[in-house]
């Protein structure tokens, strides 16, 4: 089923349930958007059982509103103008079932977002764009979603999924804290032990920015949950605020899985990754293959911050992967905050550490391309098959690593070079 909306259109109050003999729908707004007439009561459900694959295409919501409420609106009939509300705290359209979420283990359902753009930038109630509970969710062309929302999460969602094009998602207006203990909170996730997915695939481009003076990017409740981060495409994390990690407390662990290719860029204020707010016993596991470039990167302290060694983390290495690591804070051998916060690498092919000193980074890196024209401070060439702990690899005051198969270019000056002589036969020149 294709459903064309041709102009502006205000939901009724009412929770609808999707018809459980639909098994694809998708709804073109055509560059329209849509209002509701209540901000908490109009919405239209996709229960646990369904199978539907249901799309929302060419979606256009934007206000500068600083109230949730307007008047002139369509009404629900579409005869006619009334009031209701910008903006609703069940999502895009489609939403779910939070109260039986506890019940609900799988969902074979999936809502794709097809070509949204959704830019409301100031703090209007019952504001959150994501809202499918335990409802995976799908990303394709191309997508741009920014709130700061009051009260509430850019999402409740199981899962993040790129499947093509672009996806920019930013949370928080860079001054208060407005986001509800995170801009994600993976409510399904969190009762059901659920490991939360988040793929990129190959070609496409996934940017999450936190904006929220305070809030985490993602934030459970519970404690028995993960993140696993399955990147072939570009994946941009960023953190601009001081107080705002990246990852929350109350998970297992996190891994990071960069496919052949891939670029994968994580940026915050403060730590990267932050033991202190993990659970006990929570790690980080990276495999980083060939020809993907992975930078981890904290403005003003360490890329892995803890208080003890990390515990059941490991980052491998293939040959032809390049991994750099920037900490703001005060050196450490540039990868975590202290020696005996260690976190063992290991390598698949020879790799070249190269450590450098603050002073001779001029500016702090963006991509892993940042330290190709600088001189290292040390170097260390690690053998196929080792396995090493960071804080043996680069001198302890250097704050930043880059770890890749090719050597740092290094300026030999000006002059005449004669490179082409038999070995038995050197030239005279100097």
């Amino acid at each position: 089923m294709k459903i064309n909306v041709n102009q502006a259109i205000t939901l009724p109050f009412g929770l609808y349930n999707i018809n459980s003999k639909i098994k694809n729908v998708e709804v073109d707004f055509e560059g329209h958007g849509f209002y509701v007439a209540d901000q908490g009561g109009s919405i239209i459900r996709i229960p646990s059982s369904s199978t539907a694959k249901v799309k929302v295409s060419n979606l256009h919501i934007e206000t500068n509103a600083t109230s949730n409420y307007v008047t002139g609106i369509p009404n629900t009939a579409g005869t006619g103008t009334g009031s209701g509300y910008y903006t609703t705290y069940f999502g895009m359209l489609f939403s779910a079932d939070f109260g039986p979420a506890i019940l609900v283990k799988d969902c074979a359902a999936e809502i794709t977002y097809n070509n949204v753009y959704y830019n409301v930038p100031n703090n209007l109630g019952f504001n959150q764009p994501l809202c499918s509970y335990y409802v995976p969710i799908n990303f394709t062309g191309e997508n741009y979603i920014n709130t700061a929302v009051t009260g509430r999460q850019v999402g409740e969602i199981p899962n993040i999924k790129v499947s093509s094009g672009n996806t920019t998602i930013i949370g928080g207006n860079g001054q208060s804290s407005m986001l509800a203990l995170g801009m994600f909170l993976p409510y399904f996730n969190q009762l059901n032990n659920k490991t939360f997915q988040i793929d990129v695939a190959a070609g496409s481009t996934l940017s999450i920015i936190d904006n929220d003076r305070s809030a985490t990017m993602f934030q459970f409740y519970g404690t028995s949950n993960a993140i696993a981060i399955n990147n072939s495409g570009v994946l941009n994390m960023t953190s601009n605020m001081v107080n705002a990690p990246l990852f929350g407390s109350g998970k297992t662990g996190i891994s990071l899985n960069a496919q052949i290719g891939a670029t994968t860029n994580l940026k915050a204020m403060g730590p990267v990754f932050d033991g202190t707010k993990m659970v006990s016993s929570a790690g980080v596991n990276a495999t980083l293959m060939p020809n993907s470039k992975t930078a981890i990167i904290s403005t003003n302290s360490a890329a892995f911050n803890n208080s003890k060694s990390w515990p059941s983390s490991i980052i491998q290495i293939i040959i032809g992967a390049k991994l750099l690591t920037y900490g703001g804070g005060p050196g450490r051998g540039g990868i975590t905050d202290a020696p005996n916060h260690d976190i063992p690498l290991s390598y698949l092919g020879s790799s070249l550490v190269q450590g450098y000193n603050r002073s001779n980074i001029p500016k702090i890196p963006k991509n892993t391309d940042d330290y190709d024209s600088l001189i290292p401070n040390d170097s260390k060439l690690l053998q196929n098959g080792s396995q090493v702990s960071s804080n043996s690899i680069t001198n302890p005051f250097d704050s930043g690593v880059l770890i890749s198969s090719t050597l740092t270019p290094v300026l030999i000056g000006d002059g005449n070079y004669d490179w082409n002589y038999d070995i038995d036969q050197p030239p005279d020149k100097d």
